[in-house]
């Protein structure tokens, strides 16, 4: 596939849950694999979405990720070069995305994102990194598993 086709398909794939997620008001769904409280992902005030990776001890998480090989691979700041388009879209549909790591808010994409010193590593007025350990514990316990 070439890059442009690619790029093609992120935008659209990004604003197609832009859309998806203006749809929702608010609530919250919780999601546990073997019994044990893993993922969170809510709404509050009709425009902030809120992913929370609640525990990285679910071994169908990581089992997951151990069997792609190309993806443990990619650097985190090509990840996050990657979330660029998403949080564009977010922050264009007056939404906020916030990505928390065992109920600790790590990323904030969108609307609500103040960058300053991120944009550095992002590249983007639309991502903020809010805590940069945890970040980094995540992508060892979770993204590279």
């Amino acid at each position: 596939m070439i890059k442009n086709e690619r790029t093609y398909q992120l935008f659209s794939i990004n604003s197609y849950l832009a859309g998806f997620f203006n749809c929702f008001r608010g609530g919250m769904i919780k999601i546990d694999i073997a019994s044990q409280p893993t993922i969170e992902i809510g709404v509050e005030n009709n425009n902030k979405i809120i992913f929370n990776v609640l525990s990285s001890d679910n071994s169908m998480i990581n089992s997951n990720n151990r069997s792609n090989n190309y993806t443990s691979k990619i650097p985190l700041r090509e990840r996050l070069s990657e979330a660029k388009d998403f949080a564009k879209c977010i922050k264009e549909s007056n939404q906020t995305f916030s990505v928390l790591y065992e109920n600790k808010e790590i990323i904030v994409m969108g609307k609500e994102a103040k960058p300053m010193l991120t944009k550095l590593i992002t590249g983007s007025n639309e991502i903020q990194i809010k805590n940069i350990r945890q970040l980094k514990k995540f992508e060892s316990e979770i993204l590279n598993a």
